[in-house]
């Protein structure tokens, strides 16, 4: 016989296993959304999910009201970061900022800004940002909910 503290582990883990298995279309609900102000050697300062994986807006989006216009082929590309809960957590955020938006099959984006945010499929380790500028309304988001740009740096003079 298993433990009981043991038995309720196991059943906690297979439930979050079973719950992070969504659809491709991205409709799926996602759990309690982290969002984390990061630095890239890149890109600067932009906002990254709990795993480092860098956020992006939609520049087809509005954001006044937030309503995301990405669904059927472009939510298999560009992922919406969804929640099923209205604990959305933030660290290096302004709080006021986050927030979430009802897509129309009833799901949570997450929002910045007004923004609704998105994964980036082929971004597969954190901090890439292979999506960044992509057909030109594809952008990395600052921490501000704002297009991110290539970060230049001083050579130094050498």
């Amino acid at each position: 016989m298993v433990p009981r503290p043991a038995a309720l582990a196991v059943a906690a883990t297979l439930a979050v296993v079973v719950a992070g298995c969504g659809t491709g279309g991205g409709s799926a609900a996602g759990p309690p959304a982290d969002l984390n102000g990061i630095t890239t050697d890149a890109l600067g300062a932009v906002v990254a999910d709990a795993q480092g994986h860098v956020l992006y807006r939609f520049d087809g989006d509005t954001s006044q009201p937030p309503v995301s216009h990405c669904y059927g082929p472009c939510a298999e590309t560009w992922r919406p970061v969804l929640t099923s809960s209205s604990t959305i957590t933030s660290q290096g955020l302004a709080r006021n900022l986050v927030s979430a938006t009802t897509r129309e099959d009833g799901s949570q984006q997450v929002t910045l800004a007004g923004w609704p945010l998105y994964h980036y499929v082929k971004d597969t380790v954190a901090n890439q940002a292979a999506g960044q500028g992509m057909d030109g309304r594809w952008f990395a988001v600052t921490p501000a909910g704002g297009r991110a740009e290539a970060s230049t740096s001083d050579s130094g003079g050498y």
